[in-house]
């Protein structure tokens, strides 16, 4: 690509893999490497905002690296003595930054913001050459709050990004996937074995599991195409609050819950992140999207390829996950479905949200006409499809937030 002082100029260590900190051989406690490559540096290289070079350059320059699973994993120990000492010595010159990915993930905890200030510290580098981009939607509003209160002058920049919403327009156009609501009322019409809604969850999470066993519990479990893997037997808590009774023992009896008689487990997890299964939609009214994360205390808000599939699908969803989920959803330009699912969930505390969530799915369940219904919010699906396709098209907002750091810093 020809270069122009216009495009950001990235230098990895490793060109191929857009890799950096290749020097870095520690695993996290799931065992995956403690660093990989940053999805939105490779985006804006994708996107032909930037460019990647190898580390034989002179002029200015970020270092981009992601990292996975939560801050407790990776933010622990040294970060700058995996650089090589060129890039080192640019970061502590002023001509270069370093951006470090959390994008894949919402995980958040406070200790981020110290780590990342005494990292700083401890190597003469300026905390406004740092460049932290998390799937944390709230995460710039949460440092803002924390930098007020702490001793620290200058300020890194933090940077929120929705990674999959680009991810799963790109992965539907690569299968052809584009499911009209004529499409899906013409096949629901016809079909015997249409659910009221489906609720896919693969890894084990303790609101997860609140969630499974309530679909049990309320005998409703029947009434959807959905998923859950065997989980221990030690009642799971939910903001200081357990699950007891017979109940719990007796939904883990059934345990695993397959859709469509099939495993979730038996390939990795980037296939069943990238899997878009058509049929799920077509076979059901609704998507019970179960995020990531759930309780207040988690302090996050994030948004996952979950979210973005029934969208994808044009199918209404409830979104299972973080509080204020549908508020964020709509400031990026998308419509939710109130005035034909309750979202009064959105707004309340962790188990308040959990009950109203119950209630929502309750609610559809019992509309008798739910072609009607689903045709009533076509304008609605449509538009949340073509908002899909606009912001995946567009120049995404934390790739101009990047883009105005660069630019302040060498331009």
């Amino acid at each position: 690509m020809e270069r122009s002082t216009n495009l950001i100029n990235f230098v990895f260590e490793d060109l191929e893999n857009c890799f950096n900190l290749t020097a870095c051989t520690q695993k996290n406690t799931s065992g995956l490497p403690r660093f990989c490559p940053s999805p939105l540096a490779q985006k804006i290289i994708m996107k032909k905002l930037g460019y990647a070079t190898n580390q034989n350059i002179e002029s200015n320059f970020i270092v981009a690296v992601g990292v996975n699973n939560s801050p407790e994993d990776w933010a622990t120990g040294e970060l700058f003595e995996f650089l090589p000492k060129k890039t080192k010595q640019s970061l502590v010159n002023n001509r270069a930054l370093l951006l470090i990915d959390q994008s894949l993930e919402g995980y958040h905890d406070d200790c981020i913001w110290s780590y990342l200030h005494e990292q700083c510290s401890c190597h003469d580098v300026k905390a406004s050459n740092i460049i932290y981009v998390t799937g944390n939607l709230k995460a710039d509003d949460q440092y803002e709050v924390w930098h007020k209160q702490n001793i620290y002058i200058e300020k890194i920049n933090v940077v929120p990004f929705a990674n999959f919403e680009d991810d799963i327009y790109r992965r539907a156009k690569t299968l052809h996937i584009d499911v009209s609501v004529g499409e899906h009322l013409k096949y629901k019409r016809k079909s015997n074995v249409v659910k009221d809604y489906n609720c896919m969850q693969k890894r084990q999470r303790n609101h997860r599991i609140w969630l499974y066993h309530e679909l049990f519990k309320r005998r409703i479990l029947n009434k959807g195409i959905c998923s859950m893997n065997k989980f221990s037997k030690e009642p799971p808590m939910l903001e200081g609050h357990s699950l007891q009774g017979k109940s719990f023992k007796s939904c883990r009896k059934i345990l695993p819950v397959r859709a469509y008689g099939k495993s979730n487990n038996k390939r990795s997890d980037r296939f069943y992140i990238d899997r878009i299964q058509k049929k799920l939609y077509l076979d059901t009214w609704v998507t019970v999207v179960s995020e990531a994360s759930f309780a207040d205390e988690d302090n996050t808000l994030f948004l996952s390829e979950k979210l973005f599939k029934p969208i994808a699908c044009r199918h209404p969803f409830i979104v299972f996950g973080n509080r204020h989920s549908l508020t964020k959803l709509r400031s990026m330009g998308y419509k939710t479905f109130e005035g034909f699912i309750d979202e009064s969930y959105d707004s309340l505390p962790t188990l308040e949200r959990f009950s109203a969530v119950m209630e929502s799915i309750e609610k559809i369940i019992a509309i008798k006409d739910k072609a009607a219904w689903f045709n009533q919010m076509k304008d609605i699906l449509d538009h949340n499809y073509k908002t899909l396709q606009i912001n995946s098209q567009s120049i995404n907002p934390a790739f101009k937030r990047v883009e105005d750091i660069y630019g302040s810093k060498f331009l």
